[in-house]
């Protein structure tokens, strides 16, 4: 080879080697970059360089999908939100899945065993409907007539039903105030109904379901719907059944548990209209479910409506845990004793 392709040659090689070096070196630079803009050093930008299948690794891959998948799935687990059997006096009410488990005392003192009593369940699928605001039962509302106060809404409506089954009528009860409503509230009876199923499953006892609300009224000027038991303003109280229609078993027009809600919810209005005859309104049988197809004794009761106030609401439960206790557990006490 003559002298000058001799130099030509090594000149090519050269450049090749010098492409080479800076391209190393321009990679290099990059991802240093990359690694300290992200907080990371230089060292972690080589490290960045080596290769998963050099190390033995299979790389994993998180997609948004992969994690939308799991936000319908519940994460709570059941027993979480449990109160101590033994502590009845304590309430979280900053906690919305507050769930409240009294002890049961029998006369000799002795705790009654929780899987032995009857056991009612209490909860509010529309969880912030408020009545009308009077003096020393105002609220902010959250939206027309609903209010996240539970000292002001459905909920202690339902705790104070609660109180006197346990202490009047020695019926345990669980009282669940976990708000439904969020996100949405056309679909609060979704979120109701998979409570209810978790709570069903782990307490073979609970033969009772209430979903306490208030109903929606409309009236121009002073309200006069309500009666007066024993002197006191009471709330008119009424059961709503659902047919199922649309969730009916195959072959059957409607769902299972219908007829024996409907004999129970018929049963309470007599009693109650033994009380005042117009303390009860007709029950009302509609199409939908309302989860009365999960236990066998399901009630929704309307514990009056957005114009009587909270001490009309109140009054009137005090008859319901009386007409529960007759119906229901069979107290054979016929007069009613505040």
């Amino acid at each position: 080879m003559s002298y000058s392709r001799r130099v030509g040659t090594g000149i090519a090689i050269y450049r090749k080697r010098l492409a080479l070096a800076c391209m190393i070196v321009g990679c290099v630079c990059l991802l240093s970059l990359q690694s300290v803009l992200l907080g990371g050093g230089f060292i972690d930008g080589l490290l960045s360089l080596q290769s998963p299948v050099l190390l033995g690794s299979n790389p994993t891959i998180d997609t948004p999908a992969a994690a939308d998948a799991n936000d319908e799935t519940p994460t709570d687990d059941i027993s979480t939100l449990l109160m101590p059997v033994t502590n009845p006096s304590e309430h979280d009410n900053g906690d919305e899945r507050l769930v409240y488990i009294p002890s049961v005392i029998s006369d000799s003192g002795l705790q009654k065993d929780f899987t032995e009593v009857p056991t009612v369940l209490i909860y509010h699928t529309h969880t912030t409907e408020a009545y009308n605001p009077t003096d020393g039962n105002t609220y902010i509302e959250t939206s027309a007539w609903r209010t996240n106060n539970t000292n002001r809404n459905i909920v202690t409506v339902g705790e104070h039903l609660a109180d006197i089954l346990r202490d009047r009528y020695n019926i345990n009860v669980i009282h669940v105030t976990e708000n439904f409503e969020p996100p949405k509230l056309s679909t609060s009876y979704t979120r109701s109904c998979a409570m209810l199923e978790e709570y069903t499953k782990q307490y073979k006892n609970i033969d009772l379901v209430i979903d306490v609300h208030r109903d929606a009224y409309t009236v121009d000027g002073e309200n006069k719907d309500y009666v007066i038991v024993d002197g006191e303003k009471t709330a008119r109280l009424m059961f709503v059944v659902g047919k199922g229609t649309k969730y009916a078993e195959a072959g059957s027009t409607v769902m299972k548990n219908y007829e024996s809600n409907l004999a129970l919810a018929q049963k309470l209005t007599n009693a109650l209209r033994e009380i005042e005859p117009k303390l009860a309104r007709d029950v009302r049988i509609k199409s939908g479910r309302y989860n009365q197809h999960i236990v066998d004794k399901s009630l929704l009761v309307e514990v009056g409506h957005n114009a009587n106030s909270l001490n009309e609401a109140l009054a009137a439960v005090e008859h319901l845990a009386f007409a529960i206790s007759k119906c229901v557990y069979g107290d054979t006490t016929d007069i009613f004793v505040p």
